[in-house]
């Protein structure tokens, strides 16, 4: 291969390793740089993404942080017929005017009627008796009025387990 190289004109030999260095060339950036740029980049958005996942993350530890010093209270353990506990508890969550009748369904049970009821303060008042004292709806009717947030239900409540 030397001998055939040596036995061509010079310039013949000029034209073939400029077109040898060309060939290198292409090849190199073909090769290897394309490649090595083009994952260069993928990794760049892969860093981003990650980057976006661990503040999202820290936000969410954050918040389960603020969560868990929230922790809900406690419930209470009442022993007074649900009866007076409704009543109770309705009249501290704003509902006694609200509260029409309370009327039992054995010693877990009870049937609520109330009418013109705020309807925030109706679910306000759910929640708290179903956090603090294990009281849950079982079935609840609500029928909205005439003025806003103004609401008629019919609830039958129960203590202990939810379901």
């Amino acid at each position: 291969m030397k001998a055939w190289f040596l036995n061509l004109e010079p310039r013949e030999r000029l034209t073939l390793m400029i077109g040898a260095v060309c060939a290198v060339l292409i090849l190199t950036y073909a090769l290897v740089w394309s490649p090595v740029t083009r994952d260069v980049a993928a990794l760049e958005s892969q860093i981003s993404s990650l980057r976006d996942a661990a503040v999202w993350m820290d936000r969410a530890a954050d918040e389960v942080a603020r969560s868990r010093a929230l922790a809900p209270t406690p419930r209470v353990a009442n022993s007074s017929p649900l009866l007076t506990l409704v009543e109770q508890t309705a009249k501290q969550g704003g509902l006694a005017g609200a509260l029409k009748r309370v009327e039992p369904q054995g010693s877990d049970r009870a049937r609520v009627w109330l009418e013109q009821a705020n309807f925030d303060a109706l679910v306000r008042w759910l929640a708290d008796v179903q956090k603090r004292m294990g009281v849950y709806a079982e079935s609840a009717v609500v029928d909205p009025q005439k003025d806003a947030g103004v609401v008629n239900a019919r609830l039958v409540l129960r203590r202990g387990t939810e379901g």
